[in-house]
């Protein structure tokens, strides 16, 4: 396998619309995620029908649209292969589809796909059903990390250490800082302390699925005093994390159902509360967004931890500066992306989820790159 037979259909380059096929037996392939990039005018990955009609197997990471957005799209233009996804993942982006094949990360030994492919894989730490793969045909392997953070604060993670591949396609969302997990949330922290400290209120916009759950682990055991309020998405969305325990770290589900027990929708109703939790990333639903107006209007403070879609209300508030932001790490920094690369064999790599285009070649010693474009 090499990179040149690596077919990209979106994720290198860019942050976000994550697709990359790899052929393995008689012009046939497999895909590893379907994304879309929501913040695009034309937010779908161009794969072709022939392409869709040769690919046997699409290993799905996690149920974030970035990611498996573009499924149904691909199976209404041709795709009728198998889908390689852990349960929780089918589940909670919503899948409908007759051909799974369940990806059980606790198993012991790889799993067989025909006589030509087999894969192992583990939890990635980014989130309920996140997953990495390993995939071996015919002597040569693919490694790849999905969305990967192996300093997760609330998501169980198999940590990926003494592995071989010819070609790994990995996480290094944040390029621009070597700082691991722990220091990054610490970058957090130091807004939201002094803001708590000022008797000033924080807004915290969030994906419903994913980092919520660690920003409320992060706050509870930094300010246990504080109160956390959350809307009615937010708050459905984390009770329904509670049915999936081995995804989580060992005493995380008892800390969300705590959470849940402080009733923290009918905190905001009574606007009792010091921090409140949105499910809504980018402040698109209108009831997120007057109620981060309000705070705003009263002083509080609005952080921004994620990805920001260009013109939208989030990026008037950061240009106007009513806003700030800092990265939440549930993906990779560089430093994080280096320590996988030291801690494995992998030739070839590919780095995904961010602006720039490079490869690194293990061969030529660690670190070692060349640009792609």
């Amino acid at each position: 396998m090499y990179m040149d037979r690596l077919i990209v259909k979106g994720g290198y380059g860019e942050h976000g619309r994550s697709c990359f096929l790899v052929p393995f037996a008689q012009g046939r392939y497999y895909m590893l995620d379907c994304g879309i990039m929501d913040t695009d005018e034309n937010p779908w990955p161009e794969v072709e029908t022939e392409l869709l009609e040769r690919t046997e197997y699409l290993f799905l990471s996690h149920c974030h649209k970035d990611h498996s957005g573009a499924f149904s799209r691909l199976v209404s233009r041709g795709f009728r292969g198998w889908l390689v996804a852990a349960g929780a993942t089918v589940e909670l982006a919503g899948i409908c589809y007759n051909k799974v094949i369940q990806a059980d990360p606790l198993s012991a030994w790889p799993m067989g796909l025909g006589r030509e492919l087999h894969f192992s894989c583990g939890r990635s730490g980014h989130c309920v059903g996140g997953l990495w793969f390993h995939i071996w045909d015919s002597g040569k392997s693919c490694f790849y990390s999905g969305d990967y953070q192996p300093g997760s604060l609330a998501f169980a993670v198999d940590q990926v250490k003494g592995r071989r591949a010819d070609l790994a396609i990995v996480d290094c969302a944040h390029p621009d800082t070597q700082e691991d997990a722990r220091a990054l949330r610490s970058r957090i922290l130091e807004w939201i302390g002094p803001c708590l400290a000022a008797g000033r209120r924080v807004v915290l916009p969030l994906p419903r699925y994913g980092r919520g759950l660690e920003l409320i682990a992060l706050i509870k055991e930094n300010f246990p005093q504080v109160a956390i309020a959350a809307d009615q998405g937010f708050a459905a969305a984390a009770e329904q994390m509670c049915g999936y325990g081995q995804w989580l770290r060992a005493g995380k589900e008892e800390q969300i159902r705590a959470f849940l027990e402080e009733q923290p929708e009918e905190r905001l109703e009574r606007d009792r509360y010091d921090v409140l939790l949105l499910g809504d990333a980018h402040l698109e639903q209108q009831r997120c967004r007057s109620l981060a107006e309000r705070e705003l209007a009263r002083g509080g403070l609005v952080i921004i931890t994620g990805r920001v879609k260009p013109g939208g209300f989030v990026q008037t508030l950061l240009d106007g500066k009513r806003a700030v932001r800092a990265h939440f790490p549930h993906h990779q920094s560089m430093g994080d992306f280096m320590a996988l690369l030291e801690q494995n064999d992998f030739q070839t790599v590919v780095p995904f989820h961010n602006g720039r285009q490079e490869l690194y070649f293990q061969a030529a010693g660690i670190g070692s790159k060349r640009e792609s474009g």
